[in-house]
């Protein structure tokens, strides 16, 4: 790798930290203004805020990236009723055959790319294939109340995902739950680049999310050193716990039990 190329694959995640903590702020200011204090119990929704708009504004970007990747040809493999993990924005609609295509359920965690999606959906013609639910794998609830069941998925997706769950093992254990006998898991996943360099410019998102985490706890705790106000927030009595919900590059997980086939690519 050239020096100049090297440079820039080290800066670029760095430029994200700082867009990335700019993004948070203004998502910790709205949320103060439209809310007041009260928004500060549920940091979550500010964490939510800012990376749909970070992962909105640059969806180009990877889908441009992934063009240059095995991704195309492994999202249009899916068929039948298809799960897919983690859509983000929804940078792989355009990428999925209606022909092989029963329904897809798309599962995300972050309500705020419900907007971006539902336009994406509509410009594809596809309001009658795919259905955005705000929840995770592990809601089993919400998912059986959408026929979502165990044994009931041809395909299950994941592009890039898995690297931004916490409990890799669980979430492949409900998946496995959900395919069915002979179903695809189908994933694309980052791996630990053995260049020395490049394994540390891997590190930063993990720092970024770090960072962005500790920030929010900064603000959130200069709010609470505030007087209480009339909605009842009392800074003595109330304990904000904070989630980690970024975890170190995982490595691709395949299914390994008899009747299930796992495809998939290395990043």
């Amino acid at each position: 790798m050239a020096l100049k190329d090297r440079l820039n694959a080290i800066t670029r995640p760095i430029q994200m930290i700082w867009l990335s903590i700019q993004l948070h702020y203004n998502a910790f200011k709205e949320a103060l203004r439209n809310e007041g204090v009260s928004s500060l119990m549920n940091p979550q929704r500010i964490r939510d805020a800012a990376t749909s708009t970070l992962f909105i504004t640059h969806s180009h970007g990877f889908i441009a990236y992934e063009n240059t990747t095995v991704v195309p040809s492994l999202v249009h493999a899916a068929h039948g009723k298809i799960l897919e993990l983690g859509p983000g924005p929804g940078n792989q609609i355009h990428r999925f055959d209606p022909s092989q295509v029963d329904f897809i359920y798309a599962i995300d965690p972050n309500p705020c790319y419900g907007d971006e999606i539902a336009a994406r959906v509509k410009k594809l013609d596809l309001q009658d294939k795919y259905k955005l639910l705000a929840c995770g794998v592990e809601d089993s609830d919400i998912l059986i109340q959408e026929g979502i069941t165990e044994g009931s998925m041809d395909t299950v997706l994941s592009i890039q995902v898995l690297c931004a769950v916490g409990d890799v093992k669980s979430v492949m254990k409900a998946v496995w739950k959900l395919l069915k006998p002979g179903g695809y898991f189908i994933f694309w996943e980052h791996e630990r680049n053995k260049d020395t360099g490049t394994a540390l410019a891997q590190d930063i998102p993990k720092m970024r999310s770090t960072i962005i985490a500790q920030l929010i706890t900064m603000f959130v705790a200069m709010a609470v050193a505030l007087p209480t106000s009339n909605d009842g927030f009392d800074r003595d009595t109330t304990e904000i716990e904070f989630e980690k919900r970024f975890s170190s590059p995982a490595e691709p997980i395949g299914v390994d039990s008899s009747g299930g086939i796992a495809i998939g690519g290395i990043l």
